[in-house]
């Protein structure tokens, strides 16, 4: 027991520990979350609420494109390591696809879940994103062999021209 509570006044118990490394991360939160409310208080303070609203919308879309161009960098950057380990080139071409569905998965999602806010929820805004969403999916079809999703290709060409 003495050796025990010895430790522990030493070295900390495991719970102190684990705050200590935790506490810089939500440190960095905290942070952060004062910066975007300093941020949302000057929109608020200098808008009415409709234009309070295309503000912080349009906010947000600027730090999730940013967010998406770090990730897109980070696994650029992944990939390039990979190439230098010399991985088998079957590994390599299976993490491209798989890569390739899971951005055709998310693409999909959008799509249903811009579609479901606009007609089900009556957001219209939700519609403007679409075509945008429909250029991204064009994209992505288009880096998968066509045998592999043709019926996703045609649907995804009538849509796109019925717009």
């Amino acid at each position: 027991m003495f050796i025990t509570w010895l430790l522990e006044k030493i070295i900390g118990t495991k719970y102190e520990r684990e705050l200590k490394n935790l506490q810089p991360i939500v440190n960095n939160i905290n942070h952060h979350y004062s910066e975007i409310l300093t941020i949302f208080e000057g929109f608020k303070a200098e808008s009415s609420e409709a234009e309070y609203d295309e503000k912080v919308k349009n906010y947000l879309q600027e730090r999730t494109k940013e967010f998406k161009k770090k990730i897109q960098d980070y696994l650029q950057e992944d990939y390039a390591d990979l190439k230098e380990l010399k991985i088998e080139k079957n590994s390599i071409n299976d993490f491209i696809t798989t890569y390739k569905y899971c951005a055709l998965s998310r693409n999909l999602h959008i799509l249903g879940a811009f579609s479901f806010l606009s007609l089900k929820k009556n957001k219209q805004y939700f519609k403007n994103y679409i075509p945008a969403a429909l250029k991204s999916l064009n994209n992505i079809i288009r880096s998968i062999p066509e045998k592999e999703i043709l019926y996703l290709k045609e649907t995804e060409s009538k849509i796109s021209r019925s717009l």
